[in-house]
């Protein structure tokens, strides 16, 4: 599953310097926003995979595979449109994989944005 993620980029230098150019000094704020979003919808998709709620999966994935897609987060935008397939589908089992690597995504997706406030 790592592999056939390599076309995606964490972040898409193309869309966060878009970003950047636009957004200008409200920027900061829209990547503080990003790394607040992704604990909470992360925590959301934790919690309907536990319940058992594709319903829930499907819907909380989906905001976060929006909010990652708009912000350049290619990656786990990515990973958040396939746990949302899942979601749709009603078919939890044999999730766990995916869910794992999109902690981690999001983890150094997190980490990535930061680095951009940090300079």
């Amino acid at each position: 599953m790592r592999e056939d993620l390599s076309a995606f980029p964490l972040m898409d230098p193309a869309i966060v310097a878009d970003l950047q150019e636009v957004m200008a000094d409200q920027f900061p704020g829209l990547v503080a926003m990003l790394i607040h979003e992704i604990t909470v919808q992360l925590t959301g998709i934790q919690t309907a995979v536990a319940q058992g709620d594709a319903g829930q999966l499907y819907r909380t994935a989906h905001r976060l595979k929006s909010g990652a897609g708009s912000m350049g987060a290619a990656q786990l935008a990515e990973l958040a449109r396939r746990l949302e397939t899942q979601g749709h589908s009603g078919n939890l089992a044999d999730i766990a994989p995916l869910l794992e690597l999109s902690r981690l995504s999001a983890g150094q997706t997190q980490r990535a944005f930061q680095a951009l406030l940090d300079t």
